[in-house]
């Protein structure tokens, strides 16, 4: 959380008007945006071997989000720009398992904050802007559960799941292209790909066995998000 105040403060710090310079417009725009997408998490590392692939996810996991939230962007001049998003959504990660002849769907799903902070090169089309981005994403856990089902009648599993909510930190890479619908308006249209850079690669410490119940970190190595909004650009004060 250190990082992520040290980079808010220094994104305030470049929407601050700089006196006595008139080299570089300055831009503000914000608005809000629907995002959906899938998540997938990598086969961990401390198995023993191909057959050591019961419950606790021991093996390739995915699953899918959906939400929305709020968005400002700071255009410098016509090329750059800095984009911070407040977003929450609902993340599902489920795997299949076989245990003694019967499967279950083992699941955990979390209520997330997002907050990426995304550093982009904007190139002028004839319908608007093409727009490339890079830098680090936040996500901290806002709930959480988990659950093991199975389609058999009248069948449980003894173990039981729980989901451990921990921060994230990703390395986030954006697409996108932003539409110019006229009267300071746009609709954006962006897809996301992030690599979880704090997520674990042994399975011991992404899930931990406590008796008959066992805990698995609420994060994904990669999430793809795809997202769709409409931006207001706000006016400039004219003297």
């Amino acid at each position: 959380m250190k990082t992520l105040k040290t980079l808010l403060f220094a994104c305030l710090l470049l929407a601050l008007p700089i006196e006595g310079t008139q080299a570089v417009e300055l831009m503000h725009s914000v608005g809000g945006t629907a995002v959906g997408g899938g998540n997938f998490s990598a086969k961990p590392d401390g198995l023993s071997g191909p057959s050591d692939d019961g419950i606790g996810f021991r093996g390739n996991a995915g699953g899918w989000a959906y939400g929305g939230g709020l968005t400002y962007e700071l255009r410098v001049g016509n090329i750059g720009a800095l984009e911070i998003d407040f977003l929450y959504e609902t993340s599902v990660l489920q795997r299949y398992v076989t245990v003694n002849g019967v499967d279950f769907t083992e699941k955990i799903s979390a209520g997330l904050l997002r907050i990426p902070i995304l550093f982009k090169l904007n190139v002028p089309v004839g319908v608007g802007r093409f727009n490339f981005g890079v830098g680090p994403e936040f996500t901290v856990p806002m709930n959480s559960e988990g659950s093991v089902d199975s389609d058999y009648p009248n069948f449980t599993l003894s173990n039981q799941i729980e989901a451990e909510e921990v921060n994230s930190t990703l390395v986030t890479i954006e697409l996108g292209l932003n539409f110019d619908l006229g009267s300071n308006l746009e609709l954006g249209w962006k897809l996301r790909g992030g690599y979880n850079t704090s997520q674990p690669s042994e399975i011991s410490e992404r899930v931990t066995y406590s008796g008959s119940s066992y805990s698995v970190k609420t994060q994904n190595t990669w999430d793809f998000r795809m997202l769709l909004g409409v931006n207001y650009l706000i006016p400039q004060p004219t003297e």
